[in-house]
């Protein structure tokens, strides 16, 4: 018995799927787990500086951020990753220049616009209040913040995820301190101050990143024309990804906008550092989608190649089953003594965590079911089920934190966590004949 399983066990390392998942999802895993720990000891200071208060006014137009970049994006990001590995495995260097073009041009194109269009009409009355306490910051970062993630999405597609995973998840805490540390010096520390080393940040990452860009794309592609002829393509399916991204983001922040607006930016930064916290089991999930989304596009895509795609695949849910496992062990043990660490108040964010654990537990399980159905053509499905998830996320968050508070927002979001995934991941096995979890259930 145990020579099979050394014989099984050498077998799947040896396998040259395994060696591709797994040197690229580890090397991400690491550096996201890095990244967690150095955010962890970055949000210690910045809590215990900035007081629950401030904080959470913090974490509240930082929300907003997120939210409005997501749809200045215009789901280009994604277009990028499916795009690119198809444009280089088929040398098609004209229509990769193009796509990349498009994707980087026009979130800042449509930012001005808005701006623009905001001196001429009543446009300013909608803008959230939040966004108002440093424009000179909050703009500007509106129109870097999408160009930032753009360029990511870009080496995505290229395959080359370590570097922007570090500067996304290590660099940008530890760079994003440093900087708050050296404006606060000598004055009282502000909300405006963490949105100022903010942009600081933001500005220094989109630097770097258009600079390897720039090293990673191959030789024909930077002699290239432009061209733009797939324009409609493009925007044919950019278009629901746009209402998907706006669609996700819009159940993963709705509870801290909501909290912070029902019941207060105190309850909003408590919530906040239980969300952080629970979102660090989702990491093997994350690491394998970075390699996985333009595998997915690149092998569905291709003659022959289904079975190495359902290989791959239960080699990720290996990982992803594993690490998300003994995070949620760790963190529901390390829990009460981790907390106190961000200051007395944030001792309340023990129980939302747990619930969110849950949630996050399921994410995690259910695998790539979300880049499965994208990758492949079936994204207006996936913007469906997400609409009745986000409908149903803002109403219950609606009706249940204002008597429950973080512990209401903590269930309904793992609820709807629930119900997206469970009905993807019938819809993979149905549509798709793909089993992108660790339960070995045979080809329909």
């Amino acid at each position: 018995m145990i020579n099979g399983l050394r014989a099984r066990i050498g077998a799947l390392t040896g396998h040259q799927d395994f060696r591709l998942v797994s040197g690229s999802t580890l090397g991400v895993l690491v550096v996201k787990v890095l990244g967690t720990l150095a955010a962890f000891l970055v949000q210690i200071p910045l809590t215990r500086i900035l007081g629950v208060g401030e904080y959470g006014t913090y974490i509240y137009v930082w929300s907003w951020i997120v939210i409005l970049t997501t749809f200045l994006r215009l789901g280009l990001d994604s277009t990028l990753i499916k795009y690119i590995p198809i444009y280089v495995s088929g040398s098609e260097w004209p229509r990769l220049k193009g796509v990349l073009a498009v994707a980087l041009g026009a979130p800042p194109v449509l930012t001005l616009v808005f701006l623009v269009a905001g001196k001429f009409s009543n446009i300013t009355h909608f803008i959230p209040q939040g966004l108002k306490i440093v424009p000179c910051v909050t703009l500007p970062l509106l129109i870097l913040f999408p160009v930032n993630q753009m360029l990511q999405a870009a080496l995505r597609g290229l395959k080359s995820v370590v570097v922007p995973e570090f500067v996304e998840t290590l660099a940008k805490p530890v760079v994003m301190l440093a900087l708050f540390l050296m404006l606060i010096k000598g004055h009282v520390a502000g909300a405006d101050n963490a949105l100022t080393a903010q942009l600081g940040v933001v500005v220094l990452a989109t630097i770097f990143l258009s600079t390897l860009l720039a090293r990673k794309l191959p030789a024909g592609a930077a002699q290239a024309a432009t061209d733009v002829k797939m324009l409609k393509t493009w925007a044919a399916f950019s278009g629901p990804m746009l209402l998907l991204a706006g669609l996700s983001i819009i159940i993963s922040r709705t509870d801290i906008v909501m909290l912070g607006m029902l019941r207060g930016p105190a309850d909003a930064g408590v919530y906040a550092i239980a969300s952080r916290m629970a979102e660090f089991t989702t990491f093997g999930l994350l690491a394998s989608n970075s390699i996985m989304a333009p595998l997915i596009s690149e092998l569905y895509h291709a003659e022959g190649q289904r079975e190495r795609l359902q290989s791959i695949l239960r080699i990720s849910a290996g990982f992803i089953f594993l690490f998300t496992s003994i995070a949620c062990i760790l963190l529901l043990a390390l829990g009460p003594f981790l907390l106190p660490l961000f200051g007395a108040d944030f001792k309340a964010a023990y129980t939302p965590m747990a619930i969110l654990l849950c949630g996050q537990l399921i994410n995690a399980l259910a695998g790539p079911v979300g880049f499965l159905m994208t990758m492949t053509g079936h994204q207006n499905e996936v913007t469906k089920v997400m609409g009745v998830a986000a409908v149903v996320n803002i109403v219950g968050n609606g009706l249940v934190i204002p008597v429950f508070g973080t512990v209401g927002a903590a269930l309904v979001t793992s609820a709807c966590i629930l119900f997206w995934n469970l009905v993807l991941l019938v819809r993979v096995r149905l549509t798709l004949h793909l089993n992108p979890t660790i339960l070995r259930v045979t080809s329909q």
